[in-house]
């Protein structure tokens, strides 16, 4: 999947300082929204599968979510487009 424009985007996540793209692969700026909820900060960021994927998800894939380091608390869901 591949990142897509976000509405109300305010914040830019950069790779790690000690991020090596030789040895950590590929590290891309996301751009986010970032909102208080509840008195918690919650960032949103949006995605979109390509045909290939949309096929493996209808056939019964699942959207499998990596998160290097620690595991945060993350929720997926799906919304309408920008």
């Amino acid at each position: 999947m591949k990142p897509v424009k976000i509405r109300d985007e305010n914040v830019d996540f950069t790779k790690p300082i000690d991020w090596d793209e030789d040895r950590d692969g590929k590290c891309s700026t996301l751009s986010v929204r970032r909102e208080v909820v509840r008195n918690r900060p919650y960032h949103f960021s949006n995605w979109r599968p390509d045909a290939a994927e949309l096929a493996r998800l209808n056939a019964g894939g699942v959207v499998e979510l990596c998160c290097v380091g620690s595991q945060p608390p993350v929720s997926i869901s799906v919304v309408p487009g920008v």
